[in-house]
């Protein structure tokens, strides 16, 4: 009986000692957890790109009304046509919901209308530092230096028709019309919705996860602005001639290029085609012309097209889901190693578990052992995280865009 109690004792004695070493080892190794959770969000969160109003109503019951007309007309002013000019707004809404004073979430590394980032940045705070006083909330300073941009930096010549096809690929995207081959052809699309995924892929380059990139927004808003502007714009389809006509002043501070016939004092406004046209009810086939078939079958290669890209969506899914299931093992292996560090009652490893059994921890180990299983759970730690980024972050995409890139190259050189 005397040895029961003694052996109770003793038992309770080495819980009490080995509860106490835990909420040490806890306690210690807390702070690095937390750090390091810390460092890995500033990896995560600023993957999630500014997002603005989902709806033209959203739009006009939030305010914001006047600030895309005063921004649309800016455009307009600067060589931009309609539907090129609605095709902007619809990117400026998804980077910075037309707040010029908008800084990137999560990291602070983007800024303004088109959240100009890195190098970029730099240079259109220089830009308006110089030009307009050091305001950087001002509208205008800020669309005089993206048409600066445009016509004055290497951006220029990022605007080719090689360029515009293989970002649309690399992003899984297609256009109805003809890729424009320069910035000036890109200012005369007469495709709003072509426009706002053209100037996507060549000037925000954001994500290639449409989760985070919000194409489908950026789209949706287009083909709303470009109804709810007619007539507010300044040179728009319905608007009157007082609007469409300039001053002798506003043409000259237009910017590069000679003002469009309708922009003139005087004449006509500009005139859509479509706004006069008839309905043509089509009940099947038998009676469509020749170009009219070519023109159903487009329709349906399109649809096609759509039903590609769904899988291409889904598979994209996929991939993002797996690449946050790597970050959620790297974050559990290393809790699963604190607790076999300190586990001396039950005869089993979680590192274990989780590895496969390719590496044990056990609270007993020496000091040889226990500095090869914290190296090897280091590593595994470390190799989970950088495929988890890449995964999430759509940087695979970029690599096998790239690879894809050069075989074909290497293949056309021959």
């Amino acid at each position: 009986m005397d040895n029961l109690l003694i052996t109770g004792n003793i038992l309770w004695v080495n819980f009490l000692i080995a509860q106490e070493d835990l909420r040490i080892k806890v306690k210690k190794n807390l702070k690095s957890l937390f750090v390091g959770l810390l460092i890995l969000c500033q990896f995560i969160f600023p993957l999630i790109a500014q997002a603005g109003y989902d709806s033209w109503a959203q739009i006009v019951s939030g305010g914001a009304e006047s600030t895309v007309i005063d921004i649309g007309n800016a455009a307009m002013k600067q060589g931009f046509n309609y539907e090129s000019t609605i095709g902007l707004l619809a990117n400026i809404n998804s980077e910075s919901g037309f707040d010029t004073s908008t800084i990137e979430a999560g990291n602070g590394i983007g800024r303004g209308l088109i959240q100009w980032s890195f190098e970029r940045r730099t240079a259109m705070e220089k830009f308006i530092q110089e030009k307009y006083n050091g305001d950087f909330s001002s509208m205008e300073g800020q669309m005089a230096y993206l048409n600066y941009e445009i016509t004055e930096t290497s951006w220029k010549g990022e605007m080719n028709e090689a360029t515009v096809n293989s970002q649309l690929a690399a992003y899984g995207l297609s256009i109805s019309s003809k890729a424009p081959n320069s910035w000036d052809e890109f200012k005369q699309m007469t495709n709003a919705e072509d426009a706002a995924k053209i100037f996507m892929v060549v000037m925000e380059r954001p994500s290639y996860a449409p989760s985070i990139n919000h194409w489908e927004q950026r789209v949706r808003l287009a083909k709303e602005m470009a109804e709810a502007l007619k007539g507010k714009l300044n040179g728009s389809p319905s608007s009157d001639n007082k609007g469409d006509e300039k001053s002798a002043k506003d043409i000259k501070d237009s910017g590069p290029g000679a003002p469009d016939e309708w922009e003139l004092v005087g004449m006509t406004k500009r005139n859509y085609m479509y706004d006069k046209q008839n309905d043509v009810a089509l009940p099947n086939n038998d009676g469509l012309t020749i170009a009219q078939g070519a023109a159903v079958a487009s329709l349906k290669e399109d649809i096609h097209g759509r039903d590609r890209f769904a899988l291409v969506n889904f598979l994209r899914t996929v991939v993002a889901f797996v690449g946050i299931w790597f970050f959620v093992w790297a974050i559990a292996l290393i809790v699963a190693y604190l607790f076999d560090r300190s586990n001396v009652y039950f005869e089993f490893s979680l590192v274990s578990m989780l590895t496969f059994g390719s590496v044990t921890v056990l609270a007993l180990e020496d000091g040889k052992e226990r500095s090869e299983s914290r190296s090897k759970v280091l590593k595994r730690v470390g190799l989970a995280l950088i495929i988890g980024f890449i995964l999430v972050s759509g940087s695979i995409y970029i690599g096998l865009s790239n690879v894809i890139y050069y075989i074909d190259k290497f293949l056309n050189g021959f």
